[in-house]
């Protein structure tokens, strides 16, 4: 049904190089079909184009018929019709071009209904100094069957200019620093996994110490490393990953003794594929535990949490 009305979009697009239509369903409470979303609001011509158009149908129909006419001021320009039920090409007077309106499938079930109309327009005819009203279209659309008015549209079409560019897209934002994180045992967050001294000499040991904030205290989890933060170009490594081995920092090279995941459920930090897992000593609380391993128990002192820099659990 809509489609009469986007067929009305495009007998006005002859008329000057730019047109603004105005849409309005002038249909009563028991027109079956409304409008309400039809764009572009403004076509230029010469040069081929498309309408689309959407809606809304209360009722099956069986088959619409469609008349439109087309006037200017009291003077009827163009008048005609056709079904919705089949492609209609409408040829335009005086050579000014065509349209195709997109025929929908018959019949057409109550719900979403949505419309195309192909237009390929010519020259258009000369625009009157000062005119700015160029034409007025009104579509009334009738079921077959029953009679009952299905679609009422009316468009007016005013001279207009081109639609303003749009603007420049923002430029994107700078992406978000690096993710830092502290890693502490789950079951006391004051002690922290820490650097010594920041020392970052290939072969330095790790420990656990008091929480401070401390740049040696940030980590950052990344494509299966623990990287160290200030410098990430070296990684936690667990030796020959025996129970026991102390961690600690070394270049970063993929070896599976730097190939850590974390698994958020049981709290764990274990090298894949080793069975070997981030442990602590339960009965050493204070600080300067040096950081080890131990085959993967699944025991509290086992248990890990991570955070980011301002103190909000991320597991």
């Amino acid at each position: 049904m809509m489609k009469s009305g986007v067929v009305a979009s495009a007998l006005v697009a002859a008329s000057a190089e730019w047109v603004n239509l105005n849409f309005q369903d002038c249909g009563s409470d028991s027109t079956h079909a409304k409008v309400f979303d039809l764009s572009p609001n403004n076509i230029e011509v010469p040069g081929d184009a498309s309408v689309w158009g959407s809606g809304t149908l209360d009722a099956d129909q069986t088959s619409v018929s469609f008349t439109l006419k087309a006037k200017k001021g009291i003077i009827t320009l163009l008048s005609g019709g056709g079904s919705i039920c089949e492609d209609t090409t409408i040829n335009l007077p005086l050579g000014a071009g065509s349209i195709t309106v997109k025929g929908l499938e018959c019949p057409i079930p109550a719900g979403d209904i949505w419309v195309e109309v192909d237009m390929s327009l010519l020259t258009p005819p000369e625009i009157k100094e000062g005119e700015n009203s160029l034409i007025s279209i009104h579509i009334d659309g009738n079921a077959d069957d029953t009679g009952d008015q299905v679609l009422c549209l009316d468009i007016d079409v005013n001279k207009g200019s081109a639609p303003e560019p749009a603007p420049s897209p923002a430029p994107a934002p700078d992406p978000p620093p690096y993710f830092y994180q502290t890693i502490t045992p789950q079951s006391d967050s004051n002690l922290c996994v820490d650097l010594p001294g920041g020392n970052t000499e290939n072969g330095q040991s790790l420990w656990l110490w008091e929480c401070g904030g401390w740049e040696s205290q940030r980590w950052r989890f990344d494509n299966s490393q623990i990287r160290y933060a200030p410098d990430e170009s070296k990684c936690i490594d667990a030796g020959d990953m025996s129970d026991g081995s102390s961690m600690f920092v070394w270049d970063c090279n993929g070896s599976p003794q730097q190939a850590w995941d974390f698994d958020s459920d049981a709290s764990t930090a274990f090298l894949q594929d080793a069975g070997i897992c981030l442990d602590f000593y339960g009965d050493w609380d204070s600080n300067g535990q040096p950081l080890h391993v131990w085959s993967c128990s699944g025991d509290w002192n086992q248990q890990w949490s991570i955070w980011d820099q301002n103190a909000v659990s991320v597991v």
